[in-house]
């Protein structure tokens, strides 16, 4: 599933500009980083240092990037985890 998840965040953010900085999702199985300055190649299952992690269960990213699951809700009831530049949260919630 996680091959799945990477594609479909590859596909909304690997050619993006609106995304400036680095994120990684900690979901159950493993990681998706997104590297904006990397260019081609940006969205990957590496876990490096980002500017900022969001933490999550597998289902619930899922949701998110289906639209059935609002950012601002899950942090709120405990479902999402932000560690590092809150900001960057902030910005990633209204692009998704």
């Amino acid at each position: 599933m996680i091959d799945d998840l990477t594609a479909r965040v590859r596909e909304r953010f690997g050619s993006t500009d609106a995304l400036t900085s680095s994120v990684r999702f900690d979901i159950d199985e493993g990681c998706i980083t997104i590297e904006p300055e990397k260019g081609e190649g940006a969205v990957h299952n590496e876990e490096v240092d980002t500017d900022c992690i969001i933490k999550l269960s597998t289902d619930d990213f899922a949701k998110m990037l289906d639209g059935n699951l609002n950012a601002t809700t899950a942090f709120m009831m405990g479902k999402l985890k932000v560690v590092g530049d809150m900001g960057v949260a902030m910005k990633l919630s209204q692009i998704m």
